[in-house]
């Protein structure tokens, strides 16, 4: 099976990484054999994750990926990858504002021509705040063979903007969960640990991202993020705080620059940067074997919640709306989190209590949800 994956590669977080190991995941088990052309839009630093999570991969699959890399926004490269596929998946990722949403769109529209069935396969939708993406979305859906959210608040998000547009596409379309689950799953199975593990808190902070805000708050928020971190610090003195990034590319917003901020310009001493980047694996293992979480980014929020248990929200996307409370409202039905949780863009300050129980995951209502994925994937293949 010659299967093209395009997306917000080549900008990819720890989190889309996630996504793809746990996309390659399903390919293996849905089609044993399988080759992998990835759509980038910068392949210089893809290649570089690639490598950084080879042996990630090797132990999901038990071999080595068969594939290469191609750059999406160069249409007749993208076309070519389409001509030669048997399947085209858009992998994971936000149907979001952004302008490479039009080459999404395309790349669907094109596959769609050439007789390539397709699948929008475990993405959310919104924020789009700039009308001008909107008519990609709806081309995205009516190009799409099969959609595939990944959370109730994706479909809602999509009524919102057009309840008749959105029952027109309704057959087609599925509700399961973020794919880096199947990855996270894999791994939590596999039962790796620290042997030797010194007490830490593991937290994941990025400066707030503009795009999704209706105002310009990023300033106020990031004012709250860092009296927060004091406070946190100075009510755990015996707890080494280290700071995890899940990005580590300028474009995208690095982690580690808002970080290192907070601790040199706000003097905020106590804690430790990671800088030296850390590969998949190692920010698993490192949420993993915390005494406590913290996140903020989508993705850390997920590996916190699954890997962990005793972690606390920092949700900077929209109130009730965005991919965060989407997450939790799919997996969290007790209101575990009700205490854990601060939006972000609300006027409160962060406050949370904190505690040592441990979120419990419903794993069969997760394996249901990722049965989904492998479903579509046998029956469209």
């Amino acid at each position: 099976m010659k299967v093209v994956i395009v997306g917000w590669y080549g900008t990819e977080t720890i989190g889309d990484r996630a996504i793809l190991a746990g996309i390659f995941d399903m390919l293996s088990k849905a089609f044993g054999d399988f080759e992998v052309k990835l759509g980038s839009l910068f392949p210089f630093f893809t290649r570089r994750t690639l490598a950084e999570d080879a042996e990630f991969y090797h132990a999901l699959l038990e071999k080595n990926l068969k594939g290469e890399l191609f750059e999406s926004k160069k249409i007749k490269d993208l076309d070519q990858a389409i001509k030669d596929a048997d399947l085209v998946l858009i992998g994971g990722g936000p149907l979001m504002h952004i302008n490479d949403l039009f080459m999404l769109e395309y790349a669907l529209k094109r596959s769609k021509k050439l007789g390539k069935p397709n699948m929008v396969f475990g993405c959310g939708v919104g924020p789009l705040f700039k009308k001008r993406h909107i008519p990609a979305l709806w081309g995205i859906m009516k190009y799409a063979d099969k959609v595939i959210l990944r959370d109730q608040g994706s479909l809602n998000y999509m009524e919102s903007l057009s309840s008749s547009k959105t029952k027109t596409f309704q057959e087609k379309i599925q509700v399961a969960i973020d794919p880096s689950v199947q990855a996270i799953q894999s791994f939590k199975e596999a039962k790796h640990f620290k042997e030797n593990k010194e007490p830490y808190f593991a937290v994941n902070l990025r400066d707030f991202p503009a795009e999704y805000a209706k105002s310009d708050i990023g300033s106020q928020v990031n004012q709250k993020l860092s009296l927060w971190l004091k406070d946190l610090i100075s009510s755990n003195p015996d707890k080494e705080i280290r700071l995890v990034p899940m990005h580590y590319f300028h474009i995208g917003n690095d982690d580690r620059a808002f970080m290192n901020r907070l601790k040199f310009a706000e003097n905020i001493d106590g804690v430790k940067v990671q800088n030296e980047p850390l590969n998949l694996f190692e920010t698993m293992l490192e949420f993993q074997e915390a005494e406590a979480c913290y996140g903020m980014r989508f993705h850390s929020v997920i590996f916190q919640t699954l890997l962990n248990g005793n972690n606390y929200v920092l949700d900077y996307t929209e109130p009730k709306k965005g991919k965060v409370s989407g997450f939790l409202s799919s997996v969290d039905s007790k209101s575990f989190y009700a205490d854990r949780y601060v939006n972000l863009q609300s006027h409160e300050s962060i406050k949370m209590t904190t505690s040592s129980s441990r979120f419990q995951l419903d794993d069969l209502g997760v394996k249901q949800s990722l049965s989904i994925f492998e479903e579509a994937l046998r029956t469209i293949g």
